[in-house]
């Protein structure tokens, strides 16, 4: 599955978008169809990527 790596301590535009979509400022952060995953959390990241 295609994604795209953001380096929000490079990125200051990503770091904002990041914050206002999580809430927070916590790495690792995915998204996944417009869900948002704080930390990593292998059960749902597999939940949400193979279903």
């Amino acid at each position: 599955m295609p994604y795209t790596e953001l380096d929000v301590s490079r990125h200051p535009a990503a770091q904002k978008e990041l914050l206002e979509k999580s809430g927070y400022l916590a790495v690792p952060t995915f998204e996944v169809d417009g869900r948002i995953i704080v930390g990593f959390d292998r059960s749902q990241l597999e939940k949400l990527l193979l279903h």
